[in-house]
């Protein structure tokens, strides 16, 4: 019998030990979480992105299609479906990638805007065929139109 006592201390302090282990960790995991979710630098860093993204869509809009309107796919409106898109730190500045087309009709075209730290255009990047984007290309040094 006496034996059998030990066995189950054995157990239940096992057990004991299990739950312990598992509420500190999850206390942990909370409070790691909670202190990510309010850092103010990365609601600051958001807030940038967003800034960069607007900045990128009216770029493209100057760019692409100045007298009609354009459906874009980009970080601030993903659609998978679509493709992938970012925004990213780059250098002093931000890449943002998606997608546009100038109606239902037209495909999807790829884009990616390169931002310096001042929110300027670096390079506008393209793939579309439209023949007036291509002269538009021809004049401007930042502007890229690629048809493959």
């Amino acid at each position: 019998m006496p034996e059998e006592a030990g066995r189950f201390e054995t157990i239940a302090s096992h057990r004991l030990t299990k739950i312990i282990v598992a509420l500190g960790i999850g206390l942990a995991l909370t409070f790691y979480v909670f202190q990510f979710a309010t850092d103010p630098r990365t609601t600051v860093q958001r807030g940038r992105e967003e800034a960069m993204v607007h900045t990128a869509r009216g770029i493209l809009h100057r760019y692409v299609a100045p007298e009609a309107s354009l459906e874009i796919v980009d970080p601030l409106a993903p659609r998978r479906a679509i493709g992938k898109v970012y925004v990213y730190p780059s250098g002093d500045g931000f890449e943002v990638s998606g997608y546009y087309r100038r109606g239902a009709g037209d495909s999807w075209h790829p884009f990616l805007v390169r931002l310096d730290g001042a929110s300027r255009l670096v390079e506008l990047s393209v793939r579309d065929t439209d023949p007036v984007l291509k002269r538009r290309a021809e004049e401007d040094p930042g502007f890229v139109v690629r048809t493959e």
